[in-house]
Formats: C-alpha cells, structure tokens, sequence
C-alpha cells in the first residue's frame, strides 16, 4: 500500500534536451532511461519530485525506510482499515500532500516516527529507491544513458546496486498485499 500511495502521486517525468528544456522533437528511445523518469525534473512540477534529483540515499535513510516499511506492512495486515482512510481523501496531489496523510494517520504517524522518519521523507525514500532499482536494471541490460541522468541519481543507481541483496529480501518480506482497486 505505502509504496503505491507514494507512486500515485509521482509523475512520469518527460523527456528533457541536454539544455534542460522539455524534448519536444524526437522522442526519447525506450531503452534510454527518459521513458522511466531518470532525466532531471522541470522546474514546472511538484517541488518534492524535484527534489529526487539531489535526493542522496544513504544506509540510514535505507535502515529507516525499512523499518518504516515493516511497521507499516505490520499495520496494514492487523488494521487494513488504515488503508482505506487514508484512500478515502483520493488521489494525493503532491508528494507532501501524501506525506501529510501519513503523518495524520494516529497509527502510521507512530509507525513512522518509531522507525525515526516522517510521512514525506519516507515517500521520498520510496521514490527515490524506485527510481534507482529502474536505473539499476537499466544500467544491467546495458541500456541506461548515464549522460541524461543527474548525477545522484547515478550516486542512487550505485547505491541500489551495492545494497540489492538487502533491498529484495526487505521488498519481498512485506505482508501479503490484497490488489489495488
């Protein structure tokens, strides 16, 4: 639930010129990276989207987020009712937005907050390692234009690379998830 509440606010960025303006006439081949939101983001969209661009994943960042994510996996399995309170408010229109839903929820606020992260900074963190682990498979297929992407976002496609291991069996490890509606 958290990791697709997080993405239903995430955009896919479009394609941009070496200049940083939007690519407007040749579009972007499917195997260079711009197709799956690795190029840098136009100032014209959500500020927190943005900030992926210079959002650094450390080892604490990711011992937080996956804390976080088994807490929240935990909630969702003996309170799914959270799940449909927070969906109640329908689509997030930012990422703070989103963030904010999370920290209002009594129960993910202190989900969060034990794990020693927020609503935002954990969405954040999702983003940006989903992001990452589509570079990284980019990136193992050969296929990733490091040219186009920003450089931490490259420091992020290492970093997945270094701590896969850890970040499948924390993915895989989640509690059993009913379908999306």
């Amino acid at each position: 639930m958290t990791l697709a509440f997080a993405l239903a606010c995430y955009q896919d960025k479009p394609p941009q010129s070496a200049s940083g303006t939007r690519a407007t006439s040749t579009p972007a081949s499917p195997d260079s990276g711009a197709q799956l939101g690795l190029q840098p983001v136009p100032a014209t969209h959500d500020t927190a989207i943005r900030e992926i661009d210079t959002f650094r994943l450390t080892s604490e960042k990711l011992q937080r987020w996956t804390a976080a994510k088994h807490a929240l996996d935990s909630l969702h399995s003996t309170h799914p009712e959270v799940e449909a309170h927070i969906r109640s408010g329908g689509r997030p229109k930012n990422v703070d937005d989103a963030g904010k839903r999370f920290d209002d929820e009594p129960s993910m606020h202190a989900a969060l907050q034990h794990a020693g992260t927020n609503g935002r900074d954990f969405l954040l963190t999702s983003i940006a390692l989903q992001q990452a682990m589509k570079g990284f498979q980019l990136k193992a297929m050969g296929k990733l234009d490091a040219s186009k992407v920003p450089p931490v976002v490259l420091e992020n496609i290492s970093f997945v690379g270094s701590h896969f291991k850890e970040l499948m069996g924390t993915i895989t490890a989640g509690a059993p998830r009913r379908p999306m509606p």
